[in-house]
């Protein structure tokens, strides 16, 4: 069970990262990705602190929604399997970098896409690490 939460927790936090970096493709000068990271900052801290369970539970009085092995299980996951994306921004730079030196016909002026992307990055660690300290 352990495992299957920590591949599911990388998971999702893969697809956050992609989805805030494809909102960055689509439209760079937006910063709608900030307001998504936002929220996902206070959802991420209800969660892993119980609230989200307690008020469902409240509401609904249904025990599936009480906290169990496997929700301490994501819980604790979440802190060892949400720091390996931000090694797809470390690759995103090396590729480019390697591109930008060795292939200057391809026009690579930045090592990012855009310079939201670096903004991005740095906005994912600082959430990420309150969340881990706030938990």
């Amino acid at each position: 069970l352990a495992l299957i939460a920590v591949v599911t927790t990388a998971v999702c936090e893969s697809f956050k990262i992609a989805a805030l970096a494809a909102s960055i493709w689509v439209s760079p000068d937006s910063l709608s990705w900030v307001q998504s990271l936002a929220s996902s900052l206070a959802l991420g801290i209800a969660a892993r602190t119980g609230w989200t369970s307690r008020v469902l539970w409240t509401a609904s009085h249904n025990k599936s929604f009480l906290p169990s092995v496997m929700t301490y299980i994501q819980r604790e996951s979440k802190f060892t399997s949400s720091y390996p994306k931000y090694l797809s921004g470390v690759s995103l730079v090396i590729c480019r970098s390697i591109l930008k030196a060795f292939a200057p016909d391809r026009m690579v002026t930045n090592v990012f896409v855009h310079e939201s992307l670096i903004y991005l990055f740095i906005a994912l660690f600082i959430a990420n690490a309150i969340e881990d300290s706030v938990v």
